[in-house]
């Protein structure tokens, strides 16, 4: 029963038909996002649709406080939004904040499929969860400002990334130089204004060449910017087909599956899994 119910979930209709943004209705998800001590599991509740993206659902933790979305300006959520986990301050918690792929087989359930006793043993509060659950009732307001927060532009998206740019047209002979001209530069003294390309698509690939192959190189900003991007692309699926840490989380774990009687591909899993914890 389980099994044909998540079966089901393949659907992008059946998932739709779980999403109430208008109600604010709770939800259980399962995803490896949550820590497996509590299951990988957390009530949340669907804000608003993507503002672009139309396969995705902006959803909150309900285990998580969410006056912050309130009490932050835009700026301030966006940097938050992207901020590492390492990079956290003492006592300072991650955004709630969560996108869905209707598209993707998400793993979702009536919030009664819960109960209140496993919850418990799950070390979920229920009863915080209903607390953050009615706060964001009664400040509705924060649906329009997650969208806004959303639609922040990327500036590496499938149409304007640099990687996939690289054979759109011939580089001009001027470039070609400047090319020439960055390796022979110390790498440690690289900095954003080293080299500036005629081509745009060049000044864009010149940041990822550095924040690549020498993070040491970049600003505080130019940190924030590339931690955008890493997140855009390793959890929100920006410029598909690369997989996002979830998908390639499952895609493990089916191999492992697949394989525990094999010690050496177990071994080389295992280590493809502490690569991605560390990324």
């Amino acid at each position: 029963k389980l099994f044909q119910y998540l079966f089901e979930l393949r659907k992008k209709q059946k998932v739709s038909e779980l999403i109430d943004v208008a109600g604010l209705t709770p939800l259980v998800h399962v995803s490896s996002k949550f820590p497996a001590a509590q299951g990988c599991a957390s009530w949340v509740v669907p804000l608003a649709y993507h503002p672009t993206n139309k396969n995705a659902v902006i959803c909150y933790n309900l285990q998580l406080d969410p006056s912050t979305l309130l009490n932050d300006d835009l700026a301030t959520l966006q940097q938050k939004l992207y901020k590492k986990t390492s990079d956290l301050a003492n006592g300072e918690q991650r955004l709630g904040l969560k996108l869905i792929h209707l598209n993707k087989c998400p793993v979702l359930a009536n919030a009664k499929t819960l109960s209140a006793e496993r919850a418990t043993e799950l070390g979920i509060d229920r009863n915080l969860c209903l607390q953050h659950l009615e706060w964001l009732r009664q400040h509705r307001e924060l649906q329009q400002k997650v969208v806004e927060l959303y639609q922040t532009p990327t500036e590496y998206s499938a149409e304007t990334n640099p990687d996939y740019q690289l054979y759109q047209g011939f580089i001009s002979d001027a470039d070609k130089q400047k090319m020439q001209l960055l390796h022979q530069l110390d790498p440690a003294n690289l900095t954003a204004d080293s080299v500036l390309f005629n081509e745009e698509r060049l000044n864009r690939l010149y940041f990822l060449y550095r924040a690549r192959n020498y993070p040491l190189t970049l600003t505080d900003s130019e940190l924030q910017k590339w931690q955008r991007y890493r997140t855009d692309k390793l959890m929100h699926g920006l410029d598909n087909p690369n997989l996002t840490l979830e998908q390639f989380s499952l895609a493990l774990e089916n191999l492992a599956h697949e394989h525990s009687a094999d010690e050496q591909k177990t071994a080389i899993l295992k280590a493809l899994y502490r690569y991605a914890e560390a990324l």
